[in-house]
């Protein structure tokens, strides 16, 4: 279930367990999102294995450009790290360079995992 998904990504990227994510982990979160939008299974290998493409996020997050673009590479192009880093920058309500579970959640949401 999406709840089960969404849950489980969390745990895996949440490595301190403080509920609340730092740039480099929400960046794991989406790569793990990519897998589950391919119906790969979750892994912590799949947290350094590459999904078939970006996921894609409702409402407005991908363009339909981004939705065409090449399987992402092992480590993020400088592309994809500058519109990671704006949606992390966009999130971060008190810009203390963590986002907590709450800013997170509509990010997750709209991966319609």
């Amino acid at each position: 279930s999406q709840v089960t998904n969404l849950q489980q990504i969390w745990s895996m990227v949440d490595r301190s367990g403080s509920g609340r994510l730092s740039h480099e982990e929400l960046c794991m979160a989406l790569r793990l999102i990519g897998h589950v939008q391919a119906h790969q299974p979750l892994s912590h290998t799949a947290l350094s294995t590459p999904p078939p493409s970006a996921p894609e996020l409702k409402g407005g997050a991908t363009s339909s450009s981004s939705r065409r673009q090449r399987p992402l590479k092992s480590t993020p192009s400088a592309v994809q790290l500058r519109k990671y880093a704006r949606l992390f920058l966009r999130t971060d309500s008190d810009h203390d360079g963590f986002l907590l579970a709450q800013e997170v959640y509509e990010i997750l949401i709209r991966s319609r995992l």
